[in-house]
């Protein structure tokens, strides 16, 4: 059963490591992905930073940091 307000890509995740417990490893391929979806998430936006103080603070170009972001 799906916790209250769990994303379906977290419940999806915590399902496949669930398996992995009981010895049901994922596909390679599945692994490989989640990989590189841990690596895109650790990114970091400086831009994206700048854009939000931009907005906070009503200083700097919205436009092209949006653009850039």
């Amino acid at each position: 059963m799906m916790p209250y307000n769990e994303e379906p890509y977290t419940a999806h995740v915590r399902h496949v490591k669930t398996l992995e417990q009981h010895g049901i490893k994922p596909p390679a391929a599945w692994t490989q992905l989640r990989q590189r979806h841990s690596d895109y998430e650790a990114l970091q936006s400086p831009i994206r930073d700048q854009l939000t103080a931009a907005l906070l603070t009503g200083k700097g170009d919205v436009p092209q940091l949006r653009a850039l972001a």
